[in-house]
């Protein structure tokens, strides 16, 4: 058995944790990530809610001013009546009364459907807030599990970490610098097991004198299309009856 290839067994198996780790990590991250982003959207809507809510109540307070005003002209149109003595000329007022009058009905209505949808969005705003808390709650308890899992995923990464460095110190530094290449490029998968006629990197059909030699396992040898270092599975896990 090449003592060499039993290292680079060891170290792709323990790079292909340390690849989960960080793929689980970042999984959870962005899951954290995404959450945050629902929540605050909840939070902006529900902040639009409020920013309508307040102006419509400031729209209807300056509309209730209006009212005021209105009643208090027709209140002091209809105290002239009185002084005037001249037909035509009470006449006038009192077309204006009634035109001031219609002006304040047309307020009052103003006045209240802007009293009705003040009552609809402070309808939706409690909805939104009630919901907001519930999400903000579930979210702050998503996080602190996550924090947990993380931890725990960082305390394993580091002992893998760990089994690494004593790993890789005992092989061949050209070869290690070829294994650390072929990680990079390939995606994580430097070394893998022949069993077969096709490579299980690229599925591409094999050469049999290459396979033969890989057999031997008497040096290293890589696939010949997508370079990835060999070796004969059944010699370093053989099956058991």
């Amino acid at each position: 058995m090449n003592d060499e290839m039993g290292l680079l067994i060891q170290l792709q198996r323990i790079d292909s944790h340390l690849s989960r780790f960080n793929e689980n990590e970042q999984q959870y991250k962005k899951k954290i990530e995404i959450e945050g982003q629902n929540l605050e959207s909840l939070k902006i809507k529900l902040r639009e809610i409020q920013i309508q809510l307040e102006k419509t109540a400031k729209e209807k307070k300056e509309k209730e001013k209006d009212v005021e005003i209105q009643d208090q002209l027709i209140q002091k149109t209809q105290s002239r009546l009185k002084e005037i003595k001249n037909n035509k000329e009470y006449q006038a007022h009192l077309n204006e009364i009634d035109a001031l009058k219609k002006g304040l009905g047309g307020l009052e209505d103003v006045v209240l459907l802007l009293m009705d949808k003040m009552e609809v969005l402070k309808s939706e705003a409690a909805l939104h807030e009630t919901e907001f808390k519930e999400k903000e709650i579930k979210f702050l308890e998503t996080v602190k599990e996550i924090e947990i899992e993380i931890s725990r995923l960082l305390e394993e990464k580091s002992q893998f970490e760990e089994e690494r460095k004593k790993v890789s110190g005992q092989v061949n530094k050209k070869t290690m610098a070829q294994y650390e290449h072929l990680l990079m490029s390939k995606k994580g998968t430097a070394i893998l097991a022949l069993n077969g006629t096709t490579c299980p990197g690229c599925h591409m059909n094999l050469p049999p004198q290459l396979i033969a030699e890989v057999r031997r396992d008497d040096k290293m040898l890589t696939c010949s299309h997508c370079y990835r270092i060999l070796y004969w599975q059944e010699f370093y896990f053989p099956k058991t009856a």
